[in-house]
């Protein structure tokens, strides 16, 4: 194989607290959806890969649950999925929000457990949500933040204004280890299509009933058929932990699961390009959260 035909492929696992914008930014990276975003911490829940394949290079972004203290069963299995992905990437990117006021102990914290963070591993601090932040306060915040942490590189973003992202990709692209493509070129994520379709749903659940929604909500699609007409025809259920939480997902007279499946149907015809006939139903499932089948359907690991 010659220098000119030999490709560069790797794993860059986007780690950080919850809410820092790690979704967001992949998203951005990408160039479509293929994470959910929402304003409520512990939004992603699952590990999500983003795939940017160009000039010969492919990396595979790993999205991360926010690594916080687990109280629940579910909580501890997102907390090691993050783990995990950061202990077996080829580049770590420490996602932080500037405008935090704990942003450099958080940094701190998060960076301190990363394993081979002083034996030459890749790691790289990436402040996030700058326009929220005075810039005379950036650069006094990056010295603090890197003055005990050996990043090799730090980058100031806003990935919802796609500020300084192009720099980000640019680097880590050009960082990327020898090697063969892990998945099709073509491919930007490998999430399927029914469990994005369910995330786009558990997203605008997020979104409509902000402080009310308890975290004990989760979305199955339970069909996903492409009909003669082309259109998607797709049955999901939304399980509540309570009957209360069943009842605020309904709303009065059903308005509220109505409004949730006309913002979901919208974002889904976008991203299939096609019209989708979407039937929720919502179910009490009482400890769902605890329960090993429902984690390890998620692809997290039950017994972390």
């Amino acid at each position: 194989m010659t220098e000119q035909t030999k490709t560069r492929c790797g794993f860059i696992a986007l780690i950080g607290a919850p809410n820092a914008g790690k979704s967001c930014l992949l998203n951005s990276l990408v160039g479509g959806k293929v994470s959910i975003v929402s304003p409520k911490v512990q939004t992603t829940r699952t590990r999500v890969l983003g795939i940017i394949t160009e000039d010969g290079g492919q990396g595979v972004f790993i999205d991360t649950p926010g690594i916080f203290r687990p109280k629940r069963r579910l909580d501890r299995a997102m907390v090691a999925a993050a783990h995990d992905a950061r202990d077996d990437a080829d580049i770590v990117a420490v996602v932080a929000d500037a405008a935090r006021k704990d942003c450099a102990d958080t940094v701190s914290k998060i960076a301190s457990r990363i394993p081979g963070l002083d034996h030459g591993r890749k790691i790289i601090l990436v402040l996030n949500k700058i326009d929220l932040i005075d810039r005379k306060k950036l650069l006094p915040l990056v010295a603090k933040i890197t003055s005990g942490i050996p990043f090799v590189s730090t980058f100031l973003i806003s990935a919802t204004r796609d500020d300084g992202v192009a720099d980000l990709k640019k680097w880590i692209m050009g960082h990327l280890p020898e090697g063969p493509f892990h998945y099709d070129p073509d491919a930007a994520t490998d999430t399927p299509d029914s469990i994005l379709a369910a995330e786009i749903t558990r997203e605008k659940l997020f979104l409509r009933l902000h402080e009310e929604l308890p975290y004990g909500v989760h979305v199955e699609t339970i069909d996903f058929e492409v009909q003669e007409d082309g259109s998607i025809r797709i049955s999901q259920t939304i399980i509540t932990n309570e009957t209360r939480h069943k009842g605020m997902v309904i709303g009065r007279g059903g308005a509220m699961l109505k409004l949730i499946g006309q913002l979901a149907r919208e974002e889904l015809e976008k991203i299939f390009n096609t019209r989708v006939h979407l039937f929720l139903d919502v179910v009490v499932r009482d400890g769902w959260d605890e329960k090993s089948e429902m984690i390890s359907g998620m692809g997290l690991d039950p017994n972390a």
